[in-house]
Parts: structure tokens; sequence; C-alpha cells
């Protein structure tokens, strides 16, 4: 499709039927916007180029599993009706170029596909990384030019970084390669990229939610495969939505999703979150295997004495934490299809308590005077008196907080938040039933 085609398309009611089973029927004329934008901003700094692809890719939120993933446990993930949108089309030069609103000029020459050291923790080695993998595994690779433009905020859990190699991926797989990667295989990439070349140790649940996307079920029990389940709730006594349980979202049981910004970034923190995963793998190492989920919690307390022997005791904590979690990732499935909010909020609620009290992993140790997710945990805990249910987003030691307000409370719930960290802080979100997605 060239530039003229798909400025005709977004005209269209197709178009908008699009935009409203992704976005929601309320956001789809300032989402015809950014559309537009977009293509005049790629026509004006790329006037040479005609056929495109247009991509989105969204960003994700974790609603249980936090810091299972790591030692292949369970998670239930999603992905977010905030994304990124990339127009690109091919160019002749063997470099990937990414302009944007808010962000420096991006070159990628395709030549030098090895991690270089100076573009440690940048976009340059996520991009590069994304092309290394590809060629590896037989994939065909070229130079692009692309617009990107995104509403995903930075540093604040909901994974932009993942969007962004997903992002590469995709565009990668739909002009060299007929779109025909499949998404796990462009999650694994993706997370190659950021292990080996942006030299973050972090899972594959931030790449699978944003590839994937819907409201997922994934199992890490094998790393390589992992199984992946759509979660379809009962949404029978809700039938008055206009969406579908294929569509769902949590406004279908009158609970809206809120994320809050607290002020504190998860830049920078990379040594906080490897020591999670590290120290879970040591009770496991003295347990005599090398994840906990091979490991049981009757054979943890069992050993309880000896593990204190020889590993810290927050090491202890942790592990309890991933043991109960994987097991409420289970039950919170379980009343989903159900049907059963209110146990699905009740589990909510557990699971913020344990990364509390066991995971630790609300703020970093060394930053004790400043804990900015702590009091809004606080904060929210006094607004909704027992109803709706809050936990952590994401990795936590910072960034955001995820909130489940009953519609009736939302007024009470916003004027509480504004008063706290602003009114730029609070955001509410829905989930979105796709994973990075070919638009045009």
């Amino acid at each position: 499709m060239n530039c003229v085609a798909f400025r005709s398309l977004m005209s269209e009611k197709s178009f908008r039927d699009r935009l409203a089973y992704l976005y929601g029927k309320d956001a789809i004329d300032q989402n015809v916007r950014r559309y537009r934008d977009a293509l005049s901003k790629f026509e004006y700094y790329f006037p040479r180029n005609k056929d495109i692809v247009v991509i989105s890719t969204p960003g994700r939120t974790e609603i249980s599993g936090n810091h299972t993933d790591h030692n292949a446990g369970l998670v239930l993930a999603a992905s977010l009706d905030l994304d990124m949108i990339g127009i690109a089309a091919k160019n002749n030069n063997n470099v990937i170029r990414v302009l944007s609103d808010n962000h420096d000029p991006i070159e990628v020459e395709l030549s030098h596909l090895f991690p270089i050291l100076e573009e440690r923790h940048s976009s340059s080695a996520l991009i590069r990384g994304v092309a290394a993998r590809m060629r590896q595994l037989g994939y065909r690779i070229g130079g692009f030019d692309c617009w990107l433009t995104s509403n995903i905020w930075q540093g604040a859990g909901i994974s932009s970084s993942a969007a962004f190699e997903v992002e590469m991926c995709s565009i990668l797989s739909h002009l060299y390669n007929k779109g025909s990667i499949d998404h796990i295989t462009i999650a694994k990439i993706a997370q190659y990229a950021e292990n080996q070349f942006f030299e973050k140790p972090c899972g594959l649940m931030d790449q699978l939610a944003c590839s994937v996307g819907g409201l997922i079920l994934i199992d890490f029990e094998d790393f390589e495969r992992p199984k992946i389940t759509q979660v379809i709730p009962n949404c029978n006594k809700n039938s008055n939505s206009d969406r579908t349980p294929n569509n769902f979202d949590f406004e279908m049981f009158e609970i809206a999703l809120f994320l809050i910004e607290t002020g504190a970034s998860h830049s920078g923190l990379t040594e906080e979150y490897a020591a999670v995963e590290r120290e879970m793998k040591q009770v496991a190492n003295v347990l005599g295997k090398p994840l906990l989920r091979q490991c049981t919690k009757e054979e943890f307390f069992s050993q309880l004495f000896n593990l204190r022997e020889q590993l810290n005791d927050r090491a202890l904590l942790r592990a309890y934490h991933y043991f109960n979690e994987n097991e409420r990732v289970q039950s919170q499935v379980r009343a989903l299809k159900a049907g059963s909010m209110q146990l699905f909020l009740e589990l909510i609620n557990e699971s913020a308590r344990s990364s509390f009290m066991y995971c630790q992993n609300i703020y970093p140790n060394h930053m004790w005077r400043e804990q900015p997710l702590s009091l809004a945990f606080m904060a929210t805990e006094a607004i909704l008196k027992g109803q709706g249910a809050q936990r952590l987003q994401g990795g936590g030691f910072g960034g955001m907080l995820q909130v489940f307000v009953p519609v009736n409370l939302i007024n009470d719930f916003q004027s509480g938040m504004n008063r706290l960290f602003g009114d730029h802080a609070i955001h509410r979100v829905r989930l979105r039933p796709t994973g990075t997605t070919l638009i045009a």
C-alpha cells in the first residue's frame, strides 16, 4: 500500500471499525488523528518512499504473576490500548532509520550486527539486536525508513522497550518476510535483543504480551516453547456490554482499570531486578534444582533451617512469594472463567501484599527515604475502603500502581490521586484484544 492509498483508507468505515476494535469506540477520532499525523510526518521526512507498511504494537500490563516468569512460572498478562504506531518503507541503503517526535534520530548500519559497547542501553542496540537475531535464524533483513509515534510511557513498567523491539521485528517481518514470522518467534527475537545487545536480563513475558496480545495465561515451564492460553472470562452476568468475551475488558464488570505514575522511574534498576531472579534461583539450587518451578512449597519449608544457614533471609521470602504467586495466577484464571470478579479482586490484593512483604520490590532499599509507590498504595487503600483492588505494575522498584476501581468510585479516586501526584499522573486504560498488528 502506498501513502495515497493509506490516506484514503483512513476515511473508510472499515478503518474506523478496526480502530474501534483496537482502542474502543470512544477513542476512534483521536486515533484517526494519530495515524493521519504519523503519515504526514512520514511523507515530510521520507518523501521519496512510496510503498509502506503500518504496524501497531501495544504496551502491556501484568495482571498477575509478579516475578514468576524467570523461574519458569505462570503469568497472567494483557495488552493495553496504548501503542506504538510505525509507518515504514524499504530503502536501498542497508540502514534502518527511525524518526519520532520526542527522541533523537536513530540510524543503524546493518553491516555490523554484533554488540557495540557504546550502544548498550540504547534504542540502537535493540534494533541491531533484532536484526542480528533475525539473520541468525535465517530471516531476511534490510534497511527501512520509519516514522514512529507512541503513547506508551517510558520507564513506567508497561514495556515501552519490549513494544519497540516487537515493533521493529514486525516491520522487518512484513517488509522483508511477507509477514511470516509468528508472534512467539517475534517475542523471542525481541528478548534476545534486550538480553544480548541492550544487556538487560529480562524474561520473555513483556515481549509475549506485546506480540501476542489479548488477555493471556503464559506458562514458562518450557522456556523454548512457552504455553500461551487465551483467557476468556465468563461475562454472562454482564451481557449488556457491547464487547464480546474475545474482546474482554474489566469495564464489563463495572470496574475501571487505572495506572498511576508515581514519579519513580524503572530506569537504572537493572541490578534490583536481577537480584530477585538470582535470589530465587539460589533457593532452588540449595534444594537441588535450577529453578523454583521444579521445587515444591513443602520441600521449601522442610529445608527452611538449612536454607537459612546458606542464604540471606530475603531470598527465602522471595521464594515464598514465588510459590504463592504461581498458585494465585491459577486461582485468578479460574475466578475469571467463572465470572467471579470479587474473588479475582481479592486475589489481586493478595498479590500486592505478597510483593510488598515477601518479594520486596516496591522500592529499592537504598532509596527508603522516597517511597512514592508505597504512598500510592496507602492513598488508594484509603479511597477505595475495601472495594476494588490494587497491585504494583510490572517489575516494581518504582514505576506505576495498577488499580481496579469500581465505576461508582472513579471521581473520588481521580480526585485523590490528582492531589497526591498531579493530574498528569492518572491514566485510565483498557485491555486490547490483539498484540502487534499490521494496520496497512
